[in-house]
């Protein structure tokens, strides 16, 4: 899409410098000719996002994104600043149960 867009922005631009310096006589032909070469390239940019927004919205994001949204789909963890931080596995351990002690002389002890 942004060879596109970069298409578009210099032939409007382009087309515009030649409609607003009328003191540099242009032939017809060639302004007719970046008219239709405008709109050739706005009807394909067009036809280009919408085919994208249906079959693959991923292709309209951004590279970066893509990539953090793999990693975070692949279960990796990190941030800018520290990097991808793999997640360690802990080997489970076994919890002791705790023996229910007598409550019935309150919290402090000796009372």
């Amino acid at each position: 899409m942004k060879p596109l867009s970069w298409l578009l922005g210099l032939l409007l631009t382009a087309t515009l410098a030649l409609f607003t310096f009328p003191n540099n006589p242009v032939p017809q032909w060639v302004l007719i000719c970046l008219v239709a070469m405008d709109f050739l390239a706005f009807v394909l940019f067009a036809f280009a996002y919408l085919f994208f927004m249906v079959k693959d919205p991923d292709a309209l994001r951004s590279e970066k994104f893509n990539i953090e949204k793999m990693a975070i789909q692949q279960g990796m963890t990190g941030d800018s600043d520290h990097g991808v931080l793999e997640e360690k596995i802990v080997p489970s351990t076994k919890h002791k149960e705790i023996a229910a002690t007598d409550t019935s002389s309150g919290q402090g002890g000796n009372s």
